[in-house]
């Protein structure tokens, strides 16, 4: 019986030993044996933790036993981390069981497997997984940015080739028109940037150094957002104090627009019918005297309060919560302050419940190393 029992010891794929009260060993199969150093399992009886080839890890060790031992209760399943021979890392899968006689404990068994390979290979399956999840939520970035570049132009094109079929005056249909043929180029050029430009690492916009007309791309926003604001009867204006000569500038448009349409979008969506919202562009210096390019956006809309101004920049806020007025699920704001981010601008909001808000868009320029300079 003893050899058959030996025999099955000895064919485990795990280590085996049996410590008395004091943790010296009692016994132990070949493959617990071969690990401590000793070439038979009867070499190891009589020894301790102390004596095998981990002894320096064997107050851990020890201390481990005794709690399972005072305890009377297994300890399984338990991963350690250990050093091996080899320096390297390995991971032991342990199982400690307390051993009775008469109902009083009388030492402990342990089992020992080496799950090095399992673990890593676990560890790398992790990694892998999480490189997929990232690349999910990079796509769902990237339709999320789409659907916002995409969504007012469309919703303002519709607005005004409506105004021009109804609209009785020759003048006025084909002034509609022309502002409708804009809001399509506005269309077509958003979505060949959209799909072209995306960095498939980060879901951002690729960085474009572009010449434009800042006052041409206020007046963009500005048009794209006229019907919605007169559909909801809200006095939408757009002020320019910029000299036509002094607005010819180096930046990304795209993300220059993006931002302002994020900002004009917000305003129009939180002010009440006959409210009003001001755009105004401007040119001024920063408090180190820098030039800057400055817009601002003013409504009197519900307004913000302060629980919302430190949450509006978050992922899809999209809550009025001085109000309760849930305006969906939005995501402008939140990449307007990664676009600012991407131009080292800057984004100041005032506002107070029923006062209405203002958002203050900062841009540097005026230096070779800025991203954005004057002509």
């Amino acid at each position: 019986m003893m050899d058959i029992t030996k025999t099955l010891l000895n064919a485990l794929p795990e280590q085996v030993c049996w410590k008395d009260l004091s943790l010296n060993f009692l016994g132990c199969n070949e493959r617990f044996a071969n690990s401590g150093g000793y070439c038979s399992p009867k070499d190891v009886i009589g020894k301790s933790d102390f004596d095998m080839s981990w002894h320096e890890g064997a107050e851990k060790i020890r201390a481990s036993d005794f709690e399972v031992i005072s305890s009377k209760l297994p300890k399984l399943n338990h991963i350690e981390k250990q050093i091996g021979t080899d320096g390297k890392d390995e991971y032991i899968l342990v199982n400690k069981i307390p051993l009775f006689e008469s109902g009083k404990t009388v030492g402990i068994l342990v089992t020992l497997l080496n799950v090095t390979e399992k673990v890593m290979l676990q560890k790398k399956l992790e990694t892998a997984l999480e490189v997929v999840y990232a690349s999910g939520k990079t796509n769902n970035n990237i339709i999320n940015n789409m659907h916002n570049d995409w969504r007012a132009p469309v919703v303002n094109l519709r607005n005004y080739i409506q105004m021009a079929i109804d609209e009785k005056n020759d003048l006025e249909k084909k002034e509609n028109l022309e502002i409708a043929a804009s809001a399509a180029k506005s269309l077509h050029n958003i979505i060949d940037k959209s799909l072209a430009l995306f960095d498939a690492e980060n879901g951002r916009p690729i960085y474009s150094n572009d010449h434009f007309h800042a006052v041409e791309s206020a007046q963009m926003v500005y048009d794209l957002y006229r019907p919605s604001a007169i559909e909801k009867q809200i006095d939408f204006t757009f002020v320019n104090s910029i000299e036509s000569t002094a607005d010819f500038i180096f930046c990304d448009q795209f993300r220059v627009e993006k931002i302002l349409i994020a900002i004009v979008d917000n305003a129009l969506k939180y002010t009440e019918k006959s409210g009003h919202v001001k755009l105004r562009l401007q040119s001024g210096k920063n408090n180190a005297h820098h030039k800057v390019l400055r817009f601002s956006v003013e409504d009197d809309g519900v307004g913000l309060s302060s629980v919302a101004r430190e949450l509006m920049f978050e992922p899809f806020f999209g809550r009025d919560f001085s109000h309760g007025k849930n305006k969906g699920i939005g995501a402008g704001l939140t990449i307007a302050k990664k676009y600012l981010e991407d131009i080292n601008g800057e984004l100041f909001c005032k506002s107070e419940p029923g006062k209405g808000t203002m958002f203050i868009v900062t841009i540097p320029v005026g230096s070779s190393s800025s991203p954005m300079l004057f002509t």
